[in-house]
């Protein structure tokens, strides 16, 4: 699971799960979806990054892409 700020634009969401996901490798995209639970859907440029992904953030694998869990995360009561 990914911690992000899910009240943020879907934008942002995006912006922060791909900054997460480069720590393993080139990112070709990814796509947001909070229905029917917050969820990303990370396509990796290789598989073994892809994997190293998944297992990181308990992802689930489809060829190069993951999914992974997204919970919220209050960016505010951080900054405090």
């Amino acid at each position: 699971m990914l911690q992000a700020d899910l009240n943020a634009h879907d934008y942002h969401v995006a912006r922060a799960v791909t900054l997460a996901s480069a720590r393993f490798g080139k990112v070709n995209s990814v796509r947001v979806h909070r229905k029917p639970a917050p969820f990303a859907l990370i396509e990796m440029a290789d598989p073994a990054h892809a994997f190293e992904l998944a297992a990181e953030f308990g992802g689930s694998m489809f060829g190069n892409s993951v999914l992974i869990h997204l919970a919220h995360r209050d960016v505010r009561r951080m900054a405090a």
